[in-house]
């Protein structure tokens, strides 16, 4: 036997009272369901954390603490980051070229001071042998940082 339409019945004597009594107020609704989409990854995360809602407003307040906004064009965003990235890469290879060019007179200068003070001639075995000597020593420096 199929039964359609099958009606429950009314609670009449509560029905009847709220008449009498008046309406009980529904207390104002304070949540509302919202359908987002999220990556999976970021969907099971908040599975993870028991119950969602409550994690993502606690994510939210977070968020208002400290005064962040969602972003509005995200990927723009993204490209300015790796832009300002590329650019400060870019200064810091110069400043290390320069650092590095800076260390290496320093070294030539500080060479030449050795050489002068051996007292020899520039035509001397032991002169030579000296040049031979620093040029390796400072050829190693980088190496060793």
């Amino acid at each position: 036997m199929i039964v359609r339409n099958k009606k429950r019945p009314l609670n009449r004597a509560h029905s009847t009272a709220e008449l009498v009594e008046g309406a009980v107020a529904m207390p104002e609704q304070t949540k509302t369901r919202l359908h987002v989409t999220l990556p999976l990854e970021t969907s099971n995360w908040l599975k993870e954390q028991g119950n969602a809602s409550e994690a993502v407003e606690e994510l939210v307040k977070a968020a208002r603490a400290v005064h962040l906004e969602p972003s509005e064009h995200p990927a723009e965003k993204l490209a300015q980051v790796i832009h300002e990235n590329e650019r400060l890469k870019a200064q810091l290879n110069q400043l290390q070229r320069q650092q590095s060019e800076v260390q290496q007179l320093d070294y030539q200068r500080i060479r030449q001071r050795v050489l002068t003070g051996l007292k020899l001639g520039r035509q001397a075995s032991g002169y030579k042998s000296a040049v031979k000597a620093l040029d390796r020593f400072i050829a190693q420096l980088p190496q060793l940082r």
